[in-house]
């Protein structure tokens, strides 16, 4: 794995002056899956942005609500710098998070909407926001909008490096990610605490002139009439159309389709390799423990190269997939303009067996709950456990964007 990078991140959360105030709040509810969620308005005001956050709901039971907290915060200090309303969507199961998720990924971006990932290491473990994640990136990639993405970091802040072999973390480190390490132990309503609301939301103002001055440019691009079901719309001359991403997935989703078979081999290899020793066997003998750890230290050996190439096809997969999923969501959108069922099969038959990978991440996700299991067994093991699991992951992750494209 390549040598770390420090990440690129605001002031640290240092704050030592002046106190903004706020009324406190109890902690939020539940959910495992979870974007902004848009509660009672304050007050007038017009909405000038929409948020949607992603986090793991057993972070904020970690921090007894903080990340909640955080959230209702935001709205209110925006509320008071701003003048205007900022609508979030916190809960991935509500349905207005759900209707707004949809719009934007099949319609793409055309204002001003964030997301807002609360990041902890166990954020980079859930498949739900490193989903989410993916597929807004891709949006933004495409759109050339690359302040869409604000990140806070709760924990864990050491591990987020540009150089990673996780695609996910990437993203993190190469977005303007807010340190929020040193903030979220302190209490709710105190100076610290609201000086690190006040600097999000600084930013988030700041995030939110950059983004409009390029949507300004964009909406300022030359355009061309195109008929449409007898009406007209405007279409940027130098947007790509069905054809130009048709052209282009077609060399793309080969390389994806090879970039997945080379993982899958590698998953076989490392199964393999896994399998021919006691402990994958199921043959251990732990009643005798120095035969035990002996057996660990054989399947800890055999393991290692194995696990260490999955983990660099799986990482490559991922990067492959990722590419043809952009041009992917590129077609989504164009064809949905066109109210053409013709062209939307014509788009999905392209694609081809690139489809059929749901087998692949449901064995992804069973030998990933296996191998959390293997590894608490004991330290010689995870560690050469772990690169497996990342690469299987990363295997994971490939496979659910390329199983979102036809629907």
């Amino acid at each position: 794995m390549a040598s770390k990078k420090k990440p690129r991140s605001r002031n640290s959360a240092r704050p030592s002056s002046s106190l903004l105030s706020a009324p406190g709040a109890a902690p939020g509810g539940t959910t495992v899956r979870s974007v902004v969620r848009s509660d009672a308005p304050l007050g007038s005001g017009d909405v000038r942005s929409t948020s949607f956050w992603s986090y793991v709901h057993d972070d904020d039971e970690a921090v007894f609500g903080k990340i909640r907290d955080l959230k209702d915060d935001i709205r209110r200090i925006y509320k008071l710098m701003t003048g205007d309303r900022i609508e979030i969507f916190m809960d991935r199961d509500d349905i207005g998070w759900g209707q707004q998720w949809s719009q934007v990924i099949n319609l793409g971006i055309n204002k001003t909407i964030f997301m807002m990932p609360v990041v902890t290491p166990s954020y980079f473990q859930s498949s739900a926001c490193r989903d989410e994640l993916l597929e807004f990136s891709a949006l933004c990639a495409r759109r050339g909008l690359s302040d869409l993405i604000l990140p806070v970091i709760f924990t864990g802040l050491e591990r987020i490096s540009v150089d990673s072999d996780d695609q996910v973390v990437r993203i993190i480190a190469d977005a303007q990610f807010e340190d929020f390490t040193e903030i979220w132990p302190y209490a709710r309503g105190g100076e610290q605490w609201m000086l690190g609301v006040r600097r999000v939301v600084t930013e988030l103002v700041k995030a939110e002139r950059r983004v409009d001055e390029r949507l300004a440019e964009l909406a300022n691009e030359p355009i061309v009439e195109v008929p449409s079901d007898g009406d007209d719309f405007d279409v940027p001359d130098d947007e790509m159309g069905v054809a130009e991403y048709m052209a282009e997935i077609g060399p793309a989703s080969e390389e994806a389709v090879h970039a997945l078979e080379a993982a899958v081999a590698q998953f076989s290899e490392f199964s393999m390799a896994l399998t021919g020793t006691p402990l994958g066997a199921g043959k251990f003998t732990a009643s005798d423990p120095r035969l035990f750890q002996a057996q660990i230290a054989t399947a800890a050996a055999a393991i290692k190269e194995p696990a260490q190439n999955l983990e660099a096809a799986g990482s490559n997969a991922l990067d492959k997939v990722s590419a043809a999923n952009a041009l992917v969501m590129g077609v989504r959108q164009s064809v949905a303009g066109m109210h053409n069922r013709e062209f939307e099969e014509a788009f999905i038959s392209s694609l081809g067996n690139l489809q059929s990978v749901d087998d692949v991440v449901a064995q992804m996700e069973e030998m990933i709950r296996q191998m959390s299991d293997l590894e608490r067994l004991s330290s010689v093991l995870r560690r050469e456990l772990r690169p497996a699991r990342r690469g299987m992951q990363f295997l994971r992750d490939a496979g659910r964007l390329v199983s979102a494209w036809a629907q």
